[in-house]
């Protein structure tokens, strides 16, 4: 459930909102709401008002995408647009325009400091039990500090990044434009643009294309465009493709894709006259 600033859930008159507060709110999947996800091809809302799925704040999904809608709530990611995936992304997941991201992709959990005396939580950080224990033995001086790898940020994916199966990333990490990221691998540094990785912990195989065609690809930037551009090139030759839409950006024949995106606002605003 949404909580307000205060840790309270707010309730709501609208029948479509289950609740609201300080990051967001979480909404019944009922028909009204999936129309809206509907509007924007995006294919993950089902009509089933019994289940909720939770739109935070700040959070903006563009059209043509898909995510998995667990059977007990589901969380809308940052997602480009004509990307998918086939796992659940969680919160802070920032994925680009026309990524693939097959089942079991997931991110590791908070670094410990194995760099100090103890990797022990109950050293540093200030969750509820924690402080418990030190307040019932009489820790009541004792302050918890935290560290810098306890907030490390969630990886960062690129556009055209294909993610394989049971992949496992680590926090912090960025995923470069045009990567490959094969199955069963754990991901521990940033994975360059263009390179295809593999293995635990994972390591670069190979570059999918030379120094000058990365480049080339990078300066594109063909992820601008919307499916269109694949009518306008030959998609199966990457030096023809980087000519084809050299020309289109010259000829200026496709116009950049900027749809709007559906955000939290923009739910709230569809739903409010149903309120």
């Amino acid at each position: 459930m949404m909580q307000s600033a205060a840790g309270q859930t707010l309730s709501s008159p609208n029948r479509h909102v289950a609740s609201l507060g300080k990051g967001g709110a979480v909404f019944h999947c009922t028909p009204e709401v999936a129309a809206i996800f509907q509007r924007w091809h995006i294919a993950s809302c089902p009509v089933d008002p019994q289940r909720t799925i939770i739109f935070p704040i700040g959070v903006a999904i563009e059209p043509h995408t898909s995510f998995p809608t667990p059977l007990e709530y589901c969380e809308v990611p940052q997602l480009g647009a004509f990307s998918y995936s086939h796992s659940v992304i969680e919160r802070g997941l920032s994925v680009g325009r026309y990524c693939s991201i097959g089942s079991g992709c997931r991110v590791m959990a908070h670094r410990h400091p194995a760099e100090w005396a103890t990797t022990s939580p109950f050293a540093y950080q200030p969750e509820a039990y924690f402080m418990t224990a030190h307040l019932a033995l009489g820790s009541r001086d004792f302050v918890m500090t935290g560290y810098d790898g306890d907030l490390a940020a969630m990886p960062r994916i690129g556009n055209d990044v294909w993610i394989g199966q049971d992949v496992l990333l680590a926090r912090g990490i960025t995923i470069g434009d045009g990567a490959v990221i094969a199955a069963g691998a754990v991901v521990t540094k940033d994975v360059a643009p263009y390179t295809i990785v593999g293995g635990s912990p994972a390591r670069m195989l190979r570059a999918r294309f030379t120094d000058k065609l990365v480049e080339a690809f990078l300066a594109t930037r063909w992820w601008d465009y919307d499916v269109r551009i694949f009518e306008c090139s030959n998609f199966r030759q990457p030096e023809r493709f980087l000519a084809d839409v050299a020309r289109v950006k010259a000829e200026a024949t496709l116009p950049h894709y900027r749809p709007p995106a559906l955000t939290y606002e923009v739910m709230r605003a569809a739903l409010a006259p149903a309120a």
